[in-house]
């Protein structure tokens, strides 16, 4: 896929309902979905783990720092970003040590409960975050690439910034449908995907919507 197009910038991958003439040859659940990944293009569980967390402790702190709550990542899903260099497919885990980051992000969002204080925070782990990121400059040569891919897409855009467009990463995104068997009733609590059933006025979540028609057929 990245040899062919390399405008590509994101994947995603769902998982398959034991539905309809599904059922006959069994589904495919997130974990077939992620070993298959990991055989394919090294991307590993922690990858995903990790990052993950990053996704949501950073775009916490970008709604309380701007005010908005626009930007609302599904719970139930896994996220990695990855570049691809020399026919090599390089996840975010190993360009930057992304596990400090979260801490980072956690001592922020933990004491900074309003604006100002986000800021004071911030501006405290600055000096962390520019000695981390050096420090990787210099030992990393992945973060390097990343720098190189960044600053070529800024010149090509022709300084037209857009995220999408300046951004070297793709997103691999891997989704987990939640099953009878499966079911979590915490994590449905923060469902934000939602669909309606024919006939009924209720709207449910995406994933007991499934489970409804399963049952009535």
């Amino acid at each position: 896929v990245f040899e062919k197009n390399n405008c590509i910038k994101i994947i995603n991958f769902n998982p398959v309902w034991e539905t309809g003439r599904v059922a006959e040859h069994g589904g495919f659940t997130s974990s077939m979905i992620i070993d298959a990944l990991e055989k394919q293009s090294g991307i590993t569980r922690e990858d995903l783990l990790i990052s993950t967390k990053f996704t949501f402790l950073f775009s916490d702190f970008l709604q309380k720092l701007t005010y908005r709550n626009n930007n609302v990542h599904p719970r139930c899903e896994l996220r990695t970003y990855v570049i691809y260099h020399n026919k090599k497919i390089i996840p975010i885990t190993r360009m930057f040590n992304i596990k400090s980051m979260n801490d980072i992000l956690e001592f922020i969002l933990k004491r900074g409960k309003y604006t100002i204080e986000l800021y004071i925070f911030l501006l405290i782990s600055i000096f962390y975050i520019s000695a981390f990121l050096l420090r990787n400059f210099i030992l990393n040569s992945d973060f390097r690439v990343l720098l190189k891919m960044f600053l070529k897409n800024i010149f090509s855009a022709h300084f037209r910034f857009h995220l999408m467009r300046l951004s070297p990463f793709t997103s691999i995104i891997v989704g987990t449908f939640q099953t009878a068997e499966n079911i979590d009733f915490e994590l449905l609590k923060t469902c934000n995907l939602y669909a309606d059933i024919p006939g009924e006025e209720t709207i449910f979540s995406a994933c007991v919507r499934q489970m409804l028609l399963n049952s009535v057929s």
